[in-house]
């Protein structure tokens, strides 16, 4: 279902989960729960728990100017939606030294102005395209970093950090 692409080249990533979202608004990672995603839609509004893939449906209020939400899964904090970087909800670099460039192209085609995106991930010296298609409508890191999320017209797609097991090697887990 991904419409991720090189997410192999990304050694220390994997998807974690991906859902369709009808009529998208917003998203926003909890800063309490760092694996937590709000996720608000035209039709319901959910909180994703990233690591399982499980959504639970939330009753939400949403706040359009300040870009902030509160919802009962997430009783105990304002969650920062990351539709404006000006809210502080949208991470484009995460602690670990990660980051996403946004870079938007126009064509012409056929006389029409075409719009799409590409999002290049950068991990350390390595930059990877991870998503070359229509504008996507948001992406953000948790508060961790280790979490990464992309909304775009086909849905959302969180890609999480592979965790390093006390022995140095890599631990290899589908959710």
């Amino acid at each position: 279902m991904s419409w991720m692409k090189n997410l192999d080249r990304l050694k220390d990533w994997e998807v974690a989960c991906e859902f369709s979202v009808g009529g998208y608004i917003d998203m926003g990672f909890s800063e309490l729960q760092s694996g937590k995603l709000l996720c608000i839609s035209s039709q319901y509004a959910a909180v994703i728990d990233c690591d399982t893939g499980e959504k639970k449906l939330c009753e939400c209020e949403y706040d359009e100017w300040r870009r902030t939400a509160v919802c009962d899964q997430l009783p105990d904090e304002i969650v920062k939606l990351c539709s404006s970087i000006w809210s502080g909800g949208k991470r484009l670099e995460s602690r670990q030294g990660e980051s996403v460039r946004i870079i938007t192209i126009e064509e012409s085609v056929g006389g029409k102005i075409i719009r799409k995106d590409q999002v290049i991930f950068r991990t350390g010296k390595q930059e990877v395209c991870i998503y070359d298609s229509c504008s996507i409508y948001n992406c953000t890191f948790c508060v961790r970093g280790d979490f990464f999320a992309l909304a775009c017209d086909g849905g959302v797609t969180v890609l999480k950090r592979r965790k390093e097991n006390k022995k140095g090697f890599w631990v290899w887990s589908r959710s």
